[in-house]
């Protein structure tokens, strides 16, 4: 039998045999009342989860179950969509956007943000600490900055925001709810502001689109994970609470010659897939972006497997830093939107969000001679369907400026009309 030392109340030590604690403590409780029998929880949500509020946990949380699944949206620009800032430039994950945004807007210090709206991939803005978007700055209207972005061959830079200037403009509910987790207008949370900021026009969980923004608050979930407790959402109409306009799904809005790059719903809506869920396609933890392998469950070609490839097979399009293998994708979703920057070349149209209309209208006419006069709106026809037009489909690769060969817009729409036939 193992030893030990017992000391003594005189302070002398004894060698006595070494019996286990776990066998005291079973012999102890031949003599108490009511001993092993555990102890009621100290949380009264573990004994009735569900008769407890759901909180938000964060996605650091989540990542010690679903270390998979967290890691991919860490590096999705949804995880990235709103970065507090405390004194300096925001961090992004490394080496996707090692750069980010490396200057606040002229005549203006870091110590005078408080968030940075986006930043990741396209384009930021900027709110300051009073809790108000800065569309003018001291230095001038520069007060949005656009990263480079290959797809529409546009620079990087600060440029005027895409809202006419004024001097105090609310970071109101209306635009944060797609920017946060757990989001709540001043009507639902008692008229508070986040961190009292006059600005701000309500409050939030967590920045950016977390996790928990589309699964749920997780703090029941976590009490017990085989019992689920959490949100599974998959429908288009869900995505499209921020890729859409909820109140009205059909809208398709547009500026300056382009589809608005956030309503992706919308489009779907227009297309021949009306019927699709988003995840029907995406991989929803996954960018597209930076993965675009693992982040489309299907393409065209798993559902339009005796289609043709247009006498574009094996086809690569290159533009200076820019190289593109055609794809379904390449004529079908062309960037016909635009979120921060589009070029102009020639006749051609090169937005940096990808269409998601997929019908092509080969009549020789541009993209803002089908919108509404004012330019606001792409019109639905009576079916409820809509269309990109030559211009942004096969002109933005054959503008003369890269290395596929030159075409106009009539050559580009008489070719278009048969280009799915053999030769």
């Amino acid at each position: 039998m193992l030893e030990g030392n017992l000391r003594l109340a005189d302070g002398r030590a004894r060698k006595q045999p070494w019996i286990p604690a776990a066998i005291i403590l079973t012999l102890a409780c031949w003599t108490v009342p009511g001993c092993g029998v555990a102890p009621p929880p100290s949380d009264p949500c573990e004994v009735n989860p569900l008769g407890c509020p759901a909180t938000f946990v964060g996605s650091a949380t989540c990542l010690t179950c679903h270390e998979t699944f967290s890691r991919w949206h860490s590096l999705h620009g949804h995880s990235q969509a709103l970065k507090g800032v405390s004194g300096g430039p925001p961090r992004y994950p490394d080496p996707l956007s090692p750069a980010g945004v490396p200057t606040p807007p002229l005549g203006l210090a870091w110590s005078e943000i408080r968030w940075v709206i986006g930043g990741y991939n396209k384009a930021a803005n900027f709110v300051g600490n009073g809790g108000f978007l800065f569309t003018d700055g001291p230095g001038g209207p520069l007060t949005q900055y656009n990263l480079p972005f290959l797809i529409s061959l546009a620079p990087g830079g600060h440029v005027p925001t895409s809202v006419e200037p004024v001097e105090t403009l609310s970071y109101d509910y209306a635009c944060f709810r797609c920017h946060t987790t757990g989001p709540l207008a001043m009507a639902e949370n008692g008229g508070r502001r986040q961190e009292n900021r006059p600005g701000v026009g309500g409050t939030w969980a967590l920045d950016g689109v977390q996790c928990e923004a589309c699964h749920g608050p997780g703090s029941i979930h976590i009490r017990n994970p085989a019992a689920g407790n959490l949100e599974l959402p998959g429908s288009a109409a869900f995505c499209g609470r921020c890729h859409g306009d909820p109140g009205n799904p059909g809208h398709l809005p547009a500026a300056d010659g382009f589809l608005l790059g956030h309503y992706q719903w919308a489009e779907t809506l227009a297309s021949p897939h009306d019927d699709f869920d988003c995840t029907f396609c995406h991989e929803p933890h996954t960018s597209v972006l930076h993965d675009r392998d693992l982040a489309l469950r299907n393409t065209c070609q798993n559902c339009h497997s005796g289609a043709n490839m247009a006498r574009h097979e094996a086809k690569v399009f290159a533009q200076g830093d820019y190289a593109e293998r055609v794809t379904c994708q390449s004529c079908h979703m062309p960037p016909a939107a635009r979120n921060a920057s589009f070029t102009l070349i020639g006749q051609a149209r090169i937005g940096d969000t990808r269409s998601h209309l997929m019908n092509i209208d080969t009549m020789p006419r541009t993209f803002p001679s089908t919108l509404t006069a004012d330019g606001t709106q792409l019109p639905t026809g009576a079916d409820g369907k809509a269309a990109v037009t030559v211009d942004v489909v096969c002109l933005r690769c054959h503008h003369g400026g890269g290395s596929a060969f030159a075409l106009n817009l009539e050559a580009a729409a008489s070719i278009a009309e048969g280009i799915h036939d053999p030769p």
